[in-house]
């Protein structure tokens, strides 16, 4: 087609004319001189957006350390424990927090005792996996970090609970089932040792940072206290007030008796 355009004969017609064969040649000839530098321009531009994306994506990723390849030691210490969900286990004969002891090591059933603190979770729930095949077919293991944390007072579930240090701070007040009352979450306060480390949680109910993150530790306690001041005045209030009408019976009975 392009070779009869240029030499003005196509199937027998009559010749284009020059003028047409001419401005068509210099199209022609413009067209693959620049739009193909462009296109590619344009490709290796795209290409160059999509591989900055992937870089930063992957760089993102790499900032974000796996919590399953940190050692327990950085979660939990002497005195914690570490819970072991083992499938299948219908009979719950490996299942269960255990805790670790002073050297490190936690004494886990059937198995005996085993160096947990200087292992990830990975490569603990690894070796605990090879270890009790031997007593259960294929078994599959998780393991989490345990601490323990008191919620005290206004707590509609008050007491000590065991909650895992890679979770957020709400998530661990849900095993407490919530406050009592309704403004029970601007209460909050963060115990330690009887020393006041935080007054405020608010932010923290509604972040999502971990406990580890937060510097929680086991031990610690937050607490809500159940009465606030004007509730104390209201109590105040009515105390006096039965007071008040009992010395007035009181003082009633005995004018009367005279």
């Amino acid at each position: 087609m392009i070779k009869n355009l240029i030499s003005g004969n196509d199937s027998g017609d009559k010749p284009f004319p020059i003028s047409y064969r001419m401005l068509t040649f210099t199209l022609l000839f413009l067209g693959a001189i620049f739009m193909p530098p462009n296109l590619n321009a344009k490709a290796n531009q795209a290409l160059g957006f999509e591989g900055q994306a992937n870089s930063e994506f992957e760089n993102k990723n790499q900032s974000v350390s796996n919590p399953l390849n940190l050692p327990l030691s950085t979660w939990i210490g002497p005195g914690d424990l570490i819970r072991i969900k083992a499938f299948p286990d219908s009979a719950s004969s490996i299942s269960g927090d255990f805790p670790v002891l002073e050297n490190g090591n936690s004494i886990l059933p059937l198995i005996g005792s085993v160096q947990v603190m200087g292992l990830t979770i990975n490569e603990l729930a690894a070796s605990l996996t090879k270890s009790y095949a031997k007593f259960l077919a294929n078994p599959t293991l998780q393991i989490e970090p345990i601490i323990r944390i008191s919620f005290l007072g206004g707590f509609l579930k008050p007491g000590m609970h065991k909650v895992n240090p890679m979770n957020s701070f709400s998530e661990a007040l849900s095993s407490a089932e919530g406050t009592v009352r309704d403004d029970g979450l601007r209460l909050l306060r963060w115990e330690r040792d009887g020393k006041v480390i935080a007054n405020n949680l608010t932010s923290e109910v509604e972040g999502s940072k971990s406990l580890y993150s937060l510097g929680f530790k086991s031990g610690d306690q937050v607490c809500i206290t159940i009465l606030t001041k004007r509730d104390r005045l209201q109590v105040i209030s009515l105390v006096l007030s039965t007071l008040l009408a009992t010395a007035t019976l009181v003082i009633t009975l005995v004018v009367i008796s005279k």
